[in-house]
């Protein structure tokens, strides 16, 4: 990950990742969720993302699309708040009522 970063530091009309398939630890992907730059960001298949790691996406003020797998209910509640995702893909995922209800709520979601 240190590289991958380094690299949007220094290439900031990337804004679009695809890391899917790519295992990566929390503290790596709350790293990532840092950046400023990216609209878009695939971590479809990188197994099983933890709190921390989505809490630190949902507060991401830049990321307008995001694509995830294996979210449980209260991932989707946590991500609900986000006021700039638009765009939200999650397969393979547990979502609740209240989770649902949650992205309901949320107005900016396409």
């Amino acid at each position: 990950m240190p590289i991958i970063l380094d690299f949007l530091a220094s290439h900031q009309n990337i804004t679009e990742l695809d890391l899917s398939w790519n295992h990566f630890h929390d503290q790596a992907l709350i790293k990532l969720a840092a950046n400023n730059t990216l609209h878009s960001l695939n971590l479809d298949f990188s197994f099983k993302i933890g709190l921390r790691a989505i809490i630190a996406f949902a507060k991401n003020t830049a990321l307008h699309a995001l694509y995830i797998n294996g979210l449980s209910n209260e991932d989707f509640i946590l991500l609900a708040k986000s006021n700039t995702l638009t765009q939200l893909e999650s397969e393979l995922s547990e979502i609740g009522p209240s989770g649902a209800v949650a992205l309901a709520k949320n107005t900016s979601f396409i």
